[in-house]
């Protein structure tokens, strides 16, 4: 997804989603991502962390992120 993340400058494999500016509790996209197939936790009330791994393809990140998207209307 190009100009979403600055791939030069990344450092880890967990991506951090302030939901404030939606005003979405994090508990509540947590579980509606987890409906569809994506597995994610909530940092605290306004937060979501998404983690990868070395087996989750980019299909699988591409459909997180549609998915994400979709729910979040972005």
């Amino acid at each position: 997804r190009p100009g979403w993340v600055d791939l030069s400058t990344v450092q880890t494999n967990i991506v951090s989603v302030d939901l404030s500016p939606l005003g979405v509790p994090a508990a509540e996209v947590v579980a509606k991502l987890e409906q569809r197939g994506v597995r994610c936790l909530p940092i605290d009330a306004r937060r979501v962390r998404f983690v990868t791994h070395h087996d989750v393809t980019a299909e699988q990140i591409d459909y997180a992120l549609d998915v994400t998207s979709d729910l979040l209307r972005v």
